[in-house]
């Protein structure tokens, strides 16, 4: 019996969450890729402030590290996004012209940072931050 093809587009807390949900169900029943245009593993986004603040850093923060990828045969693509779906199809088609194809999609994407349209809001220093490269 082949495994079920299960792509995530979206490295963050959420997506990869509901892996690790999918994993506890039956680790060996999914064959899972992993999109994500941070060149990190995912981490938690709730402490960026920390690392802003550089009491923290990118290691502290990582929720599964590199060797998690490996351990349960994920494979993650670092940098790299999805820039369309075909869902008659059912493949994706990245930034980097790689083609993957898929059973079962799951879109995780997050969201963007606001920043709310008070007095002051266009100073120089006011920014907003959603990632690592923002902090």
């Amino acid at each position: 019996m082949s495994k079920e093809r299960i792509v995530l587009i979206g490295n963050g807390m959420a997506g990869v969450r509901s892996i690790e949900e999918l994993l506890k169900i039956d680790k060996n029943r999914f064959h899972i890729t992993i999109f994500g245009e941070e060149p990190y593993p995912n981490y938690n986004r709730i402490q960026l402030s920390k690392v802003l603040q550089g009491d923290t850093t990118i290691a502290d923060i990582t929720l599964n590290d590199w060797n998690w990828y490996e351990e349960h045969h994920i494979q993650l693509y670092p940098g790299e996004g999805v820039e369309r779906i075909n869902t008659e199809t059912k493949c994706v088609y990245t930034t980097k012209e790689r083609v993957v194809e898929y059973d079962k999609l799951i879109i995780a994407t997050g969201s963007l940072p606001f920043i709310i349209p008070v007095p002051g809001h266009e100073k120089k220093g006011v920014t907003a931050f959603r990632d690592i490269k923002d902090c």
